[in-house]
């Protein structure tokens, strides 16, 4: 059987995501869950998703900014960091440049922005139709 892939360009390099096995992706779906749950809750009570004008920030758009922070505080405070690493280098594990699985160290340094689009592609990719099932349209 073979597997299906998926090409993504960022900063004009050519990555190529490679779908988890069903372990895999069951593991990693659950600790996407206990990590990201208070986040997208959060987000989900403020009605997130609608872009902010700076100009017009509001009294209820810094209360939903303060939220969004506690929970990530939160995520950092009850989960070991080195866990939520380790989470991300998993969620990067399957993806390959050249033909060769990426070196995180050498391909993302001081380019977390990058990594984390990657991770977004992956997550995409992988739990689509586990996000349309959910309604969840867009991260």
């Amino acid at each position: 059987m073979s597997f299906k892939q998926h090409v993504v360009n960022i900063d004009s390099k050519s990555y190529v995501i490679n779908p988890f096995t069903f372990v895999e992706g069951k593991r990693i779906e659950a600790q996407l869950i206990k990590y990201l749950s208070p986040i997208v809750a959060t987000m989900m009570a403020a009605g997130a998703g609608a872009d902010i004008d700076v100009d017009s920030i509001t009294s209820k758009d810094l209360d939903f900014s303060e939220k969004l922070i506690s929970a990530f505080h939160e995520m950092f405070t009850v989960h070991p960091v080195d866990d939520i690493v380790k989470f991300q280098c998993d969620i990067l594990s399957k993806v390959q440049k050249d033909g060769r699985t990426i070196d995180l160290d050498k391909e993302f340094a001081c380019e977390y922005d990058k990594a984390f689009e990657l991770m977004k592609e992956v997550v995409m990719f992988n739990f689509k139709s586990v996000f349309q099932k959910l309604g969840i349209i867009a991260l």
